[in-house]
């Protein structure tokens, strides 16, 4: 046989066995998949050039050529591609991409064929083929130079740049091994057809150059691996725990640098040849636990007390196997610290368990959880989620979060919901604030089985490493709550009428009452007035005047009920000034001392300058008036026999700060008294109209409840303070005014 046939044999062998070596390393990595591809063409080329090489006629050498010109006018796509990849740049992208990086090589394929070849010629014992000197000549020659020469620039830019020693070596090797057989290939195909000399094309042989060179690139410095095998023993020496090989009888043959720290040399050098359990100083019992664990065909642990030269606790792995690549049996041991063990075995729990609880808390959780990846689409979709909404988890994963929510939209456009949901989370996601990640958001959708929820999310993003983050949001079915609130409001605007009418209903009775008994004492008086003027019983002015007197007190006190209504239901616009509260407290001191009993002592200390609200006319003085008032008989006519007579009614003036919905600030007047006191079941009715503790005809039962009208007008507040036979505090709160005062009535 023909010696480069045979040498075309080999080197396809070569190009697949390099193929599958790459492949083998990494399937998913792009690069080593492309290296397949390029050694998949290479070993195409190889084997067709052994055909050609051993053709007897121009025809059988015409018909291999024509048959496999693809693989060598591609193989410099593949190479350019594949010097992209491995200096670090970004690969083609797209048809438009590969079809500028392969069209060429197709292009000059179809163009060789037809156009290139003259014909075949007996060159150096083989047939080959002739193509013309001329401009098409010279076309191919640069496009395989300017594919090469920049493949070759970009190696040469990713070796400056390199800052490991061991990737500037695997650039070096490609970048020679490249040169090398494309500067034979260039003497070989080019040069020495075109000088006429009696020479064969084996450019297929010099690429095997380069092929041997990615060879030992992957070999020596783990190019297309992340575990070189040169590098072995760096990595091992790196490891923290203690490694040892041994030889079949104990002996040590090689540690790492924590294996030689841990005996107490200072290089491993000095460890070889001696026993493992001398070496370490491993006696007593443990000493034969170890050279049984030696001995063990099967994985053996002991653990150690003392060991080595710190005299720490550790933990002794032996596992004794034979190595493949040499008749030896030996063992490798390694030495484990046991409180290290012990701390990364907790941490490790308490990952398995943190990730244990939330698998749990995910899926029995009646609330929905979803969990999205940085680029929005469904990583986690829980067991609520398929309840409530109807879509399986199979269906969510994987999809974006705002196609599916937009999907499950009750109304609108989904094709702009999705958009606009897609930027909003784009745009939390990359860190901006949106008001939707602060605050619950409640939206409603129609579940699969076209049933419409009402649905309440808190979203937020999650903080991950290499500064990106994942969107995580609790999902609640709110349609039974809000189906429930409905119902309660319903309910409550039904009880609420169902008040209206009955306070209707006691205002209406207690009118009639009031009215009824006035007016049967005016009736009375007046038939008593009428029967005894007609007899003749009244003969002087006197008697008539005391009976028109009666009369008259009753009408007043019929007035009077009806002037206290008008202010209990008024609705129309105030005219408020601000009005002086210690002008108030005087006038309304001063008004209602010859009413109170002698007994009755109000102590009023003057009230701040400063202290000014808002009221209409006197009203400010009728609230004064009524709780005074109500606090001379407190302490008097409400007493029970045999109690002390009368008391003292002390009236406090002070500001107090405004809440978070209301003023800055008010100023409460404070009315004490040392009366009878009011019960609870009393204090929740006495601001009712007509609702009275007094005997009856002593009070209308409206004088608390038109203090407490008018305080509610202006915005204030009315509190209670009181227990049986302890008296009671009434607390009228007023907003603040700040203006300045106006002279005039209850002003100063």
């Amino acid at each position: 046989m023909k010696l480069f046939p045979l040498l075309s044999i080999l080197a396809c062998l070569f190009y697949l066995d390099s193929g599958f070596r790459v492949l083998s390393r990494d399937r998913g990595a792009r690069l080593n998949r492309l290296v397949f591809a390029l050694d998949l063409d290479l070993a195409l080329w190889a084997f067709a050039a052994a055909f050609i090489y051993a053709a007897p006629d121009p025809a059988g050498s015409r018909a291999w050529n024509l048959l496999f010109a693809p693989t060598w006018h591609l193989f410099f796509g593949f190479a350019l591609h594949f010097c992209i990849l491995a200096a670090g740049r970004r690969g083609p992208r797209g048809f438009a991409g590969h079809l500028l990086l392969y069209g060429p090589g197709l292009f000059l394929t179809v163009f060789t064929n037809l156009y290139r070849i003259e014909g075949f010629l007996f060159r150096g014992g083989y047939w080959m083929p002739v193509y013309k000197q001329d401009f098409s000549n010279y076309l191919f020659i640069a496009y395989y130079a300017s594919f090469l020469g920049a493949g070759m620039l970009l190696l040469l830019k990713a070796r400056a740049r390199a800052a490991s020693l061991v990737a500037r070596r695997r650039l070096e090797i490609m970048l020679g091994t490249i040169a090398v057989s494309t500067v034979f290939g260039f003497l070989s195909d080019s040069l020495a057809p075109a000088l006429g000399l009696d020479f064969p094309q084996l450019g297929i042989l010099w690429i095997a150059i380069w092929a041997a060179g990615l060879r030992v690139a992957m070999v020596r410095y783990g190019f297309f691996s992340p575990f070189p095998r040169a590098a072995a023993k760096e990595i091992v020496d790196a490891i923290e725990e203690s490694f040892f090989y041994l030889d079949d009888v104990g002996q040590v043959r090689w540690a790492n640098r924590s294996g030689a720290r841990a005996a107490g040399v200072a290089d491993e050098a000095a460890l070889r040849g001696k026993s493992f359990v001398e070496a370490l100083g491993i006696g007593g019992g443990a000493r034969e636990a170890v050279l049984a664990a030696l001995a063990s065909e099967s994985p053996t642990t002991v653990e150690l007390a003392g060991f080595g030269a710190g005299g720490g606790a550790a933990e002794l792995t032996a596992r004794s196997f034979r190595l493949a690549e040499a008749p030896l049996a030996g063992s490798i041991v390694t030495v484990r610290d046991q409180s290290e063990l012990e701390k990364r075995l907790v941490a490790e729990s308490r990952l398995a368990d943190a990730g244990r609880i939330f698998d749990a808390f995910t899926e029995n959780s009646l609330d929905g959880i979803i969990l999205t990846d940085p680029e929005g689409r469904v990583a986690r979709w829980s067991l609520a989620m398929e309840e409530i909404t109807g879509v399986p988890a199979s269906e969510a994963v994987g999809r974006p979060v705002w196609e599916i929510q937009a999907n499950l939209a009750a109304s609108g456009d989904r094709d702009e919901l999705a958009a606009a949901l897609q930027a909003s989370i784009a745009g939390a996601l990359a860190g901006e604030s949106r008001e939707w990640t602060r605050r619950a958001a409640e939206y409603r959708i129609h579940t699969r089985a076209g049933e419409e929820r009402c649905l309440q999310a808190s979203t937020f993003a999650v903080p991950v490493s290499g500064g990106r983050k994942l969107m995580a949001a609790v999902i609640r079915d709110a349609t039974q709550q809000k189906r429930a609130e409905a119902e309660a409001l319903e309910e409550l605007r039904r009880l609420d009428n169902a008040q209206k009418m009955e306070a209707v209903g006691t205002l209406a009775a207690g009118l009639a009452h009031d009215f009824n008994n006035i007016l049967t004492g005016v009736l009375g008086t007046v038939s008593l007035l009428k029967l005894n003027v007609e007899d003749g019983t009244y003969r002087e002015p006197r008697e008539l005047l005391e009976g028109l007197g009666l009369v008259e007190t009753s009408s007043v006190r019929a007035v009077d009920i009806a002037r206290q209504l008008l202010d209990l239901t008024r609705r129309h616009p105030s005219e408020l000034k601000p009005v002086s509260v210690a002008a108030a407290l005087a006038r309304a001191v001063e008004l209602t001392r010859n009413s109170l009993d002698p007994a009755v002592a109000v102590e009023a200390p003057a009230a701040p300058p400063e202290a000014v609200v808002l009221a209409e006319g006197s009203e400010l003085e009728r609230i004064l008036i009524n709780l005074l008032l109500n606090a001379g008989e407190a302490m008097t006519t409400m007493r029970p026999p045999g109690e002390p007579w009368g008391g003292a009614v002390r009236i406090r003036v002070e500001r107090r700060p405004g809440g978070r919905n209301g003023p800055e600030s008010y100023w409460m007047l404070s009315i004490r008294d040392e009366g009878v006191g009011i019960g609870s079941d009393v204090t929740a009715r006495i601001f009712d109209p007509f609702y009275t503790t007094k005997d009856s005809g002593k009070s209308t039962g409206l004088g608390l409840s038109i203090v407490y009208n008018i305080v509610k007008r202006r915005g204030g507040l009315v509190e209670v303070d009181s227990r049986p036979g302890a008296g009671a505090e009434f607390r009228i709160l007023l907003p603040a005014h700040e203006a300045t005062r106006e002279p005039g009535r209850g002003s100063s």
